[in-house]
């Protein structure tokens, strides 16, 4: 879809999807790292996490848990601070197709953030995941 100008535009309509298996984790991230805020916050830097990282955690390897179902609404994209950045990123890099929906590749790129948050321990709040962390991201480290 072209907007007046004739720039593509994307549908940013749609909640973003969270995997029950990683529910408890956004809600632990939530209270170690965010100050029990909102948990779009935890969703919006696993997001831009999975999208620095290039993790997907596909559709079809979200799981649910007793408490959890498979998929949990997050907050509706269009609200997510400088989505529209995101999003052209995804679109450079070929992620939004025509079998896709940015909503779709989003949520996946959130739950690629979140796995890898739980790979490295992240919630742990400890020097162990900060040095793991850094790893990945040297240049947001202050002694740089």
């Amino acid at each position: 879809m072209a907007d007046e100008e004739g720039f593509e535009t994307i549908d940013t309509t749609g909640a973003i999807g969270v995997s029950g298996h990683h529910m408890e984790l956004v809600d632990s991230l939530n209270k170690s790292h965010f100050g029990n805020g909102e948990k779009k916050n935890v969703h919006q830097f696993a997001l831009s996490i999975g999208i620095a990282l290039n993790e997907r955690l596909e559709r079809g390897d979200w799981e649910k848990t007793d408490a959890y179902p498979v998929t949990n609404p997050g907050s509706q994209l269009s609200t997510y601070s400088n989505i529209d950045g995101l999003l052209e990123l995804a679109r450079i890099r070929g992620d939004l197709d025509e079998d896709l929906t940015a909503v779709a590749v989003m949520s996946e790129y959130l739950n690629g953030g979140l796995a890898y948050l739980e790979r490295i321990n992240f919630v742990a709040n400890d020097d162990d995941a900060f040095e793991r962390f850094f790893a990945d991201f040297p240049h947001l480290k202050e002694d740089n």
